[in-house]
């Protein structure tokens, strides 16, 4: 489950820096 978590983890930082880009 450790794998899958860091996955999980790894694409919710990439979509806070989408929203973050789009914010700006």
């Amino acid at each position: 489950p450790g794998s899958s978590a860091s996955s999980q983890f790894c694409i919710a930082g990439f979509y806070i820096e989408l929203y973050s880009y789009f914010l700006m």
